[in-house]
């Protein structure tokens, strides 16, 4: 694991917006995720910006770093997943998870809050 402003693409977002900020990549092996899961939550939690939240964030960050290894990265560990969180504790926070797979049309998938996909 190691930092980067560079990875397998520039996480783009308003730099001005959200000020506080943490970067960086991981190999895509499932052994990677939570040292970085670690580092991510340890980074919201100084800054007090994880607050109320913590639980949802890092199941939602281990899933999605979890999604790129197994999908975006197919298990190779020469690909490289980038990992940007921005954060003020006042206006809120944005993460982004890049893997170097394909990706998908969001609209071609059914909408999980529609019909039989309803939990009850």
């Amino acid at each position: 694991m190691a930092d980067s402003e560079k990875g397998p693409g520039v996480c783009e977002f308003d730099p001005d917006a959200l000020q506080l900020k943490l970067r960086t990549t991981l190999a895509g092996r499932t052994e990677e995720i939570q040292p970085v899961v670690r580092q991510i939550m340890g980074f919201l939690k100084e800054i007090g910006c994880a607050e109320g939240d913590a639980y949802e964030i890092e199941l939602s960050v281990s899933e999605a770093l979890a999604n790129a290894v197994l999908h975006g990265c197919q298990g190779d560990p020469e690909k490289r997943i980038a990992v940007c969180v921005e954060c003020d504790p006042d206006r809120g926070m944005l993460i982004v998870v890049q893997d170097p797979g394909q990706g998908f049309d969001p609209s071609s998938v059914p909408s999980p809050v529609e019909g039989e996909r309803i939990r009850a």
